[in-house]
């Protein structure tokens, strides 16, 4: 019986609150991933639980896309929406957020770059202007 409840306990800690910054791997309640995507762009993605906003998942969307640029050591980078808009390059300045059965998902193609052009943002920017949103979101989870 205590078994069960212990098991109860912990399902509902897991889906009690909005998914907090984290990567997704091995994770049940969503996350960060990020891979090569086409040509010299990455896949930038997150995915919330039931209990994480949109507007929360696209900045911590925002924000990988900002520390995979940094990771790979480049001052700016864009983000495309769709790989169509890459392909047109039509630059977004947020990732393209919806859901997938009612949990929130992000996405953003991103091309990391040197030197700014038209479209990109400063990475060292965006990590400074969403600090304060994924320092809330560690602070919650512990």
């Amino acid at each position: 019986m205590f078994y069960r409840l212990a098991t109860l306990a912990a399902c509902l800690s897991l889906t009690a609150c909005a998914t907090s910054y984290q990567s997704g791997a091995g994770s049940l309640t969503g996350g960060h991933y990020e891979r090569q995507g086409p040509g010299k762009l990455e896949l930038v993605e997150f995915y919330g639980n039931g209990y994480t906003s949109l507007a929360l998942a696209e900045q911590y969307a925002t924000y990988r896309c900002a520390e995979v640029a940094q990771a790979k050591g480049k001052p700016y980078f864009i983000m495309y929406d769709t790989l169509n808009n890459a392909a047109r390059d039509i630059p977004s300045f947020r990732p393209l957020v919806g859901s997938i059965q009612n949990k929130p998902h992000a996405v953003s193609f991103v091309l990391l770059l040197d030197s700014p052009r038209r479209g990109a943002l400063e990475t060292k920017n965006v990590l400074a202007d969403l600090k304060q949103v994924i320092e809330t979101s560690q602070e919650k989870k512990s």
